[in-house]
């Protein structure tokens, strides 16, 4: 996905990109997405989670990432993560 695709969205509460084949979660992606609360990334191909700073995300209280096959968080990327649940990969 490139950087400029969610410009302009900063008032997005709410993010839904399960079944999409993503296959990764980086960078700054996320910029400028100030309200966005809910980030729905379920069943995707994700392996890794890298370069994802939840600071980028001051709002988020909710990230699914059920169903992808998640195998490692970078430890930069993880920083600001309080609470991690592993979840069954069907």
């Amino acid at each position: 996905m490139s950087s400029l695709i969610f410009v302009g969205l900063g008032k997005l509460f709410s993010l839904h990109l399960q079944h999409n084949a993503l296959t990764e979660v980086s960078g700054g992606i996320w910029a400028g997405l100030d309200s966005l609360q809910y980030l729905i990334l379920d069943s995707n191909m994700i392996h890794i989670l890298g370069e994802f700073a939840p600071t980028q995300l001051p709002r988020l209280h909710e990230l699914q990432l059920s169903d992808n096959g998640l195998m490692n968080i970078s430890a930069g990327g993880s920083t600001q993560l309080y609470d991690i649940i592993p979840l069954p990969y069907h």
